[in-house]
């Protein structure tokens, strides 16, 4: 077996990251499987001689222990502190994170409750406190289960090693502050990240400055919202995860560096070793960072002691040995991006790589020749990592944007330049001479910047996918890679001939999916608590009823549907501002600026916000095309009738008598209660928008009537889709 480390790091990988989010018992059934697979294939010689069966068989089983253990023996004794109010003594790790106006600390337990605990935790405050990284707190605290909410923050944090927070309703709490004398070396590489930041942003003193520190150091949590969008949007977001690609950057500019001084390479080498290992503790040792500093520490000392190197053995040993320290991690989207697009390029290079460069060695005159091959290789090597990332990337995006072939060849070599002049500028910026770096600087970061604006534009290259779709196609791509590797087998191995049909086959599987889905009606109910949020797609628009419920997740739910569906929020309907209809109308203004807001009256201080929306009573809505709308009131409840050629939806701000709507619907949505007087064959389905205990409440006595009925209740949005009068409804989690 010529690559050890690459197949038991590889099935560890996908072994975890596969049962990462299922139930134990389904881990075991994974372990029992894999333990049979290993006894039979110890049983059969002709396994046991080609050693890679056995060996795959004992990887899956020892990362389904791993599992198992940090699951039973960490992850359960920690979720035992949900809900107690405890006696905490904890050391606080990290510095403070501000976010959704509020003040988060990352802590390490000392004891809770009197007894020793290495418990951590992530402390939530109202405002900032006055403490330092390292600095003890003691006092009374609630401990809450992190990701409660939310499937995917709980993941998000589980992932991480981080499973629970805390918070105190007193704010009765004592800060130890501690000597700068008796903190640990971590704090003064805190300290040092914290001074590099400052001297970024001396010199780049606004966007420019948010996005080059994340280029430099990963710290993306100033760049504006609208930034980040683009480059999530356009799917080179990479540039600003501290990876293999910043790694190799430094590493070879430490080599070249000493290289030409004439130094000895191995000497060279180990300067570069402790590079890496310097930036990675700046950095911060994210997943990401750890998979790409290991492979490249691998790659240094390989150079040192002059051993043959092997990136696919460096990747499985680099995922082994992090899958050893916390089998979670391999849950980590960030780690998940990273190892699958360094598997794409590893492959892409071992057996693409020389042929498309000889292509172009023939190629006269040189430079030309030599300008198409960077041009050729920056769009093959973004395809190679771009393909295998998309199981992931398809679930996060819910679409695909093809720009990221344009975007990414040209902000590759535009980012490196972006780092090397802001550390320079950085460093030149403490000298009172003038700073020429910084000046360039700031033309690459505006053109960095412009590239991701300018191709998240192009939204003809952008498709969107559901679920359901995205499995399809990634099971046709699966399809075709198993028959190559078949044919291969049989000694017809045709890698080409398969890149292309893998590519023809995901473009034109996208575009006809994004067709049909475009010409179907969608609805979202936002699942954002005991309120009232319903967004409707139809011909290209996004209307919105409502905007109750809790104004974080109202927020942050509706702006991952505007973005699956696609197109801006062009319509805002609002009965009322009580808090179950406009908590979060506020931030609706702000964020998605409207065309339209119906509605009588507006929550105070909005009114100045609505200077580039036309203002309509709640009752004014005319009828557009083939969509008809009409909001009514009736004994003081309002709703709303949503009718198009596909579907006919009674939305209900309040508690209402069916009876008095006078219209018959496909799909019934309403908050906290159904519509009194409702029987079988009034309507189709009913979604209702409520509480868990409610929603199984009120699902039951509408089974009992025969009417099929689905609730919000914290476990997700509930999206109905409707075409020709077809109507599925699933639960989006």
């Amino acid at each position: 077996m010529p690559r050890p480390f690459a197949v038991i790091g590889f099935t560890v990988f996908f072994t975890i990251a596969v049962l990462y989010d299922t139930k134990t018992g389904v881990t075991a059934a994974v372990l029992a499987a894999f333990t049979v697979a290993l006894v039979i294939a110890l049983f059969s010689e002709k396994a046991r001689n080609a050693k890679i069966i056995p060996a795959i068989a004992a990887s899956g089983a020892i990362a389904c222990v791993l599992l198992l253990t940090a699951e039973m023996f960490v992850y359960q004794p920690a979720l035992s502190y949900d809900g107690k109010e405890c006696e905490i003594k904890a050391v606080l790790t990290s510095e403070c994170e501000e976010r959704y106006g509020n003040y988060y600390y990352e802590a390490e337990c000392i004891t809770v409750d009197g007894e020793e605990n290495g418990l951590k935790l992530r402390f939530t405050f109202s405002a900032p406190i006055e403490a330092e990284p390292y600095d003890l707190i003691e006092g009374r605290f609630r401990i809450f289960a992190l990701g409660s909410t939310s499937d995917e923050f709980m993941l998000s944090h589980k992932s991480k090693g981080l499973f629970m927070g805390a918070y105190s309703f007193s704010e009765k709490f004592n800060v130890i502050q501690v000597p700068e004398s008796e903190k640990p070396f971590a704090k003064k590489i805190i300290d040092f990240r914290g001074s590099l930041k400052d001297a970024v942003y001396r010199v780049f003193p606004d966007n420019r400055g948010a996005l080059a520190v994340a280029l430099i150091l990963g710290d993306k949590s100033r760049i504006p919202d609208d930034v980040l969008d683009d480059f999530n949007e356009v799917g080179i977001t990479h540039l600003i995860c501290i990876s293999g690609f910043h790694l190799s950057l430094w590493s070879f500019l430490i080599l070249k560096i000493f290289r030409k001084t004439g130094m000895n390479e191995k000497l060279a080498n180990a300067f570069a070793i402790v590079g890496v290992i310097g930036f990675m503790l700046v950095a911060g040792l994210s997943y990401s960072v750890l998979r790409s500093g290991i492979m490249m520490l691998v790659y240094l000392l390989a150079n040192i002691i002059s051993r043959q190197r092997d990136s696919l053995n460096s990747l499985g040993f680099a995922l082994t040995a992090i899958a050893v320290f916390n089998p979670f991690a391999m849950g980590a989207l960030g780690l998940q991006l990273s190892a699958l697009a360094t598997l794409g390029l590893i492959l892409y290079f071992q057996f693409f790589g020389e042929k498309v460069k000889n292509a172009f060695g023939k190629t006269s005159p040189k430079p030309l020749g030599r300008l198409l091959y960077l041009v050729c290789e920056a769009i093959l090597t973004t395809a190679a990592a771009t393909a295998f990332i998309l199981p992931v990337t398809l679930r996060m995006n819910n679409g695909f944007h093809f720009g990221i072939f344009l975007a990414n060849p040209v902000a590759i070599p535009v980012s490196e330049a972006c780092i090397v002049l802001g550390v320079i500028a950085a460093i030149v910026g403490l000298l009172p001479i003038y700073n020429f770096p910084a000046v360039l600087g700031r033309l690459f970061l505006d053109f960095l910047m412009l590239i991701a604006d300018k191709t998240a534009e192009l939204k003809f290259m952008s498709v969107k996918i559901y679920e359901e779709t995205a499995f399809v196609v990634l099971t046709g791509l699966a399809v075709i890679v198993l028959v190559s590797l078949l044919l291969k087998h049989k000694g017809k191995a045709m890698p080409v001939l398969t890149c292309v049909l893998c590519a023809v086959y995901f473009v034109c599987s996208l575009t006809v999916s994004d067709y049909f889905s475009d010409r179907e009606t969608r609805v979202n109910v936002l699942d954002c608590g005991n309120g009232m949020s319903v967004l409707i797609r139809s011909d290209g628009k996004n209307y919105l009823f409502g905007g109750g419920g809790t104004e974080f997740l109202g927020g942050m739910y509706l702006s991952d549907a505007v973005e699956f569906f696609g197109g801006e929020l062009e319509t805002v309907v609002l009965p009322d501002t009580s808090e179950f209809n406009s908590c979060w109308f506020t931030d609706i203004i702000k964020e998605h600026k409207p065309q339209n807001v119906y509605a009588d009256e507006l929550p105070d201080g909005t009114k100045y916000l609505l200077d580039s929306s036309e203002k309509h009573g709640f009752s004014d809505f005319r009828a557009e095309e083939d969509t008809h709308i009409f909001c009514r009131e009736v004994n003081g409840s309002r709703y709303a009738v949503f009718e198009n050629g596909d579907i006919s939806i009674l939305i209900c701000f309040d508690p209402i008598d069916y009876s008095s709507v006078g219209a018959d619907c496909d799909l019934i949505v309403s908050r906290n209660d159904y519509p009194q007087g409702i029987q079988n064959g009034d309507c189709r389905a009913v979604v209702i928008s409520s509480d868990a205990q409610r929603g199984v409440i009120l699902s039951d006595e509408l089974s009992d009537k025969g009417i099929q009925s689905v609730f919000t209740g914290g476990n997700g949005n509930i999206i109905v889709r409707a075409s020709n009068g077809a109507l599925s409804i699933k639960r989006e989690k």
